[in-house]
């Protein structure tokens, strides 16, 4: 992880969106679950720093199961959406 940012500010800094379903594998549910505890009490998005020559910036943004999608987010479609 390089760094957190701001959930707002994350939003301001996004062109091109892909929502992806994280999933602990077995042994690793602690870390998982500890890393959406410490970005959602700080309201802040992970930030990896470029993974390729395709991807700038990539952020983690945690997304409570109850609460509604943020609207920088839809509209929102495509495979996996009942997941989610």
């Amino acid at each position: 992880m390089a760094g957190r940012v701001q959930v707002m500010a994350c939003a301001r800094l996004l062109q091109e969106i892909a929502v992806v379903y994280l999933s602990a594998t077995a042994g690793h549910e602690d870390g998982l679950n500890q890393l959406y505890i410490y970005l959602q009490a700080r309201q802040r998005c992970a930030v990896f720093g470029s993974i390729g020559p395709a991807i700038k910036d990539m952020y983690i943004w945690p997304l409570p199961d109850e609460a509604a999608l943020p609207s920088v987010l839809l509209p929102f479609s495509g495979p996996g959406q009942s997941v989610c």
